[in-house]
């Protein structure tokens, strides 16, 4: 979409000079299996584009021009990950985009987002598109160009093909002379403080990079994905789709999205209107926004008998009269009110007010020219607000417009905070343990200015409960869907809220149900970890320590049919790697009842260690006994409880093209050509199988194994030639 840029891509006979390469395509049989196949057999188109203009009023409007700007995605890790880029990949492609290229697991590659003189070829892929996703684990590792550890994306260990590390100096002053106006990147810690001036200077004619200050959650079937696209799509800045996302999704007060911006108006980008292109000129911006909800409150699961009350949540509880009164609160009143069928949640907007509410209640306002807005002004005569002031006039606010409930508990006022900083790259030495001078490139910043745009006034959900002859205990609900919170602009209005958690039903006496002993957690939860965790933290890590526990409730994002709060076990977690000492404070929720878990996917038959195949050899595939407790299955003596609930199916998939090969506890499967075949992108990467095994609730969980090919099959060679960029 950048036309200043696509002068060089508009090639023609005339006044420009052509280089012509020779490239070889792998041809298999009559057809050539290229990169433009997604690991999941999604149709793709080659990354060579025509022009795009600067600006795109809508998908489509010039037939001489793709329809929309360009996506391009990769991922890393389980299917939750794999849901939540798959999400955005489609819905905007679903909304006009055009979807370049998606890659996977052993398919996505660090070197597509680094530079060509570090061995990289981000000019043919993250480059070539407008909006570059990545979604996967954050880490730390070693940066030789900056020579120091700095945070990036982790694209894992399943393939043999470059470093697993993508860190800011292989993207040094590379993204967006070709045409990436925007990268957004969701892990952990990428764009954590010591990162953050490193990864600004990777900007070259980039307009933002969207990331997380702190730990990065996953969440209910890829949702983060979902939200981000679909804001995308209703024409918000950038910023605000990331942040409202965030706010949808993230279940915990640690998490800090961050947006970098080149220059300040790029804060402003829609991806139908954007600022122009800016060369780096040793200035950039950074805007933080909390996801904002208390830390869970102490209890002691021994006070409870090892008995939790069972909250379950009105059917029904949302009426046009409630729909109405919203309304009115964000002075929408009479303006139609429509229902998303894609979505399946109403929308009520007019101008810059836009108000979407779930089948459930939960909803969500935001005044799109004021809140995490660079237009939005304070003129000189108004009275800018402290904390306290805003937090009257949020209460005063929900309050009045009976938007407060019973078991709503004031938490605190947390500012958004956008800053202004300088980077300079100077030229910086250090000493070898041989003793050698070592010089190399370092990045100074200075912070200009910080200013607090607005304020959000949070409260927390609890829940008092008094087990029978004992003292009332109070419950703390996480989670994303137990947010309650107020925007405040700086001249005091109302420009943005979340809230209308689940009505629960209310009835004389709780029912219980039995939960397992803390020393039973910390058990479960060092074997299996991530696998029964709600929301897995997007960290890699080969040290976790459980800091602390307690017990408490889990409510889902909104647009999730949950019919009872989730008894859980909550986790204060410290994640680090063996050796480093920087550190992740991060959090967990379990399900404190095993029926409530997810069922064990467990592959038995192959170690993490598999054998080397060939095509015509017999995988002789074998789950764990899904149905038995997890003692019986060497998880520990203690463990003496079935996850999930009767019956178990089991799904034999394989990973790269989601064909069934099998299903029950066992199958056989002999390794086609096809298969080999199906890897596509590069043949020195594994074929993955995934188990699927889902329980009478209708959980599933996933296991896989990575096998590689005994060596290179032969293939038919195809030279076409190609003409590339001057």
């Amino acid at each position: 979409m950048k036309s200043h840029k696509n002068i060089r891509r508009n090639l023609t006979l005339c006044g420009l000079s052509l280089t012509i390469a020779l490239v070889v395509v792998y041809a298999l049989l009559s057809s050539v299996a290229s990169r433009a196949q997604g690991p999941a057999g999604e149709d793709v188109q080659p990354v060579t584009h025509p022009a795009q203009p600067e600006v795109v009023t809508s998908p489509g409007d010039d037939d001489d021009v793709l329809a929309g700007p360009e996506v391009g995605v990769e991922y890393t890790g389980t299917p939750w990950w794999d849901t939540t880029a798959k999400n955005l990949y489609n819905s905007l492609g679903r909304g006009g985009w055009t979807k370049r290229f998606i890659y996977g697991g052993q398919w996505a590659w660090e070197e597509d987002f680094k530079v060509q003189w570090r061995g990289g070829t981000e000019h043919i892929y993250v480059d070539t598109v407008d909006l570059a996703f990545f979604h996967g684990h954050g880490g730390t590792s070693r940066d030789t160009v900056y020579h120091r550890d700095l945070s990036g994306p982790w694209f894992g260990s399943n393939h043999r093909h470059d470093d697993p590390y993508l860190v800011p100096g292989d993207a040094r002053r590379a993204w967006g002379n070709s045409d990436l106006e925007w990268m957004a990147m969701k892990g952990c810690k990428i764009l954590d403080d010591k990162s953050r001036r490193y990864w600004a200077n990777a900007m070259n004619r980039l307009h933002l990079i969207l990331g997380f200050k702190t730990s990065s959650y996953s969440t209910w079937l890829g949702s983060f994905g979902n939200r981000f696209a679909r804001y995308i799509r209703w024409g918000w800045t950038f910023p605000q789709a990331w942040f409202r996302a965030t706010d949808d999704t993230q279940p915990h007060h640690k998490v800090v999205a961050r947006v970098l911006a080149e220059e300040r108006c790029h804060f402003s980008d829609r991806w139908n209107r954007s600022c122009g292109d800016h060369s780096p000129n040793g200035w950039y911006w950074y805007w933080d926004h909390r996801a904002g909800s208390e830390p869970a409150r102490s209890v002691d699961p021994a006070d409870l008998g090892y008995q939790m009350p069972i909250y379950n949540v009105e059917p029904s509880p949302l009426t046009p009269g409630d729909l109405e009164e919203l309304s009115q609160a964000f002075d929408l009143d009479g303006v139609p009110i429509t229902l998303d069928d894609e979505e399946h949640i109403y929308r009520i907007t007019a101008g810059a007010l836009d108000l979407t509410v779930d089948q459930q209640g939960l909803y969500s306002f935001i005044n799109l020219d004021r809140l995490w807005s660079v237009t939005d002004t304070v003129t000189s005569d108004v009275t800018i607000l402290d904390a306290g002031d805003a937090r009257e006039i949020a209460h005063t606010f929900l309050i009045s417009n009976s938007l407060l409930p019973a078991d709503a508990q004031y938490y605190e006022v947390a500012p958004e905070e956008l800053s202004e900083a300088s980077i300079t790259e100077v030229p910086s030495t250090t000493l070898t343990s041989l003793g050698v001078t070592d010089t190399f490139t370092d990045v100074q910043e200075t912070i200009s200015s910080t200013t607090v745009t607005a304020w959000q006034v949070i409260y927390s959900r609890v829940l008092t409960y008094t087990p029978t002859g004992g003292d009332p205990i109070e419950f703390s609900v996480q989670g994303p869907g137990a947010k309650l919170k107020v925007y405040v602009s700086q001249d005091g209005q109302v420009i943005g809220a979340m809230g209308g958690w689940r009505t629960l039903e209310d009835v004389a006496t709780l029912d219980t149900m039995d939960i397992i002993t803390p020393a039973q957690m910390m058990l479960l939860f060092d074997q299996l970890g991530s696998y029964v965790n709600l929301a897995p933290t997007l960290y890699n890590a080969d040290v976790v320590t459980v800091t602390s526990s307690t017990v408490g409730y889990y409510e889902h994002n909104s647009g999730v049919e949950q019919t009872s709060l989730v008894p859980s076990y909550i986790l204060e977690l410290e994640m680090g790697n063996t050796g480093s000492s920087d550190v992740l404070t991060s959090t967990a929720f379990v399900p404190a009842s095993p029926a409530l878990m997810n069922p064990l996917a467990a592959i038995t038959s192959y170690t993490e260690t598999t054998p080397l195949v060939l095509v015509g050899d017999t995988l002789n595939l074998t789950a764990a006994d899904a149905s038995q407790p997890l003692s019986a299955l060497g998880y520990g003596d203690d463990l003496n409880f079935v996850l999930g609930q009767a019956p178990y199916t089991y799904t034999w998939r394989m990973g790269a093209t989601g064909k069934v090969i099998g299903t029950g506890p066992s199958t056989d499967y002999e390794v086609t050509f096809g298969d080999y075949v199906s890897l596509g992108r590069d043949y020195d990467v594994p074929l993955p199988v995934i188990l699927e095994v889902t329980d009478g609730g209708g959980n599933t969980s996933t296991s896989v194994r990575f096998f590689y090919f005994a060596e290179p099959l032969a293939v038919r060679k195809l030279f076409l030639p190609m003409i590339t960029r001057q």
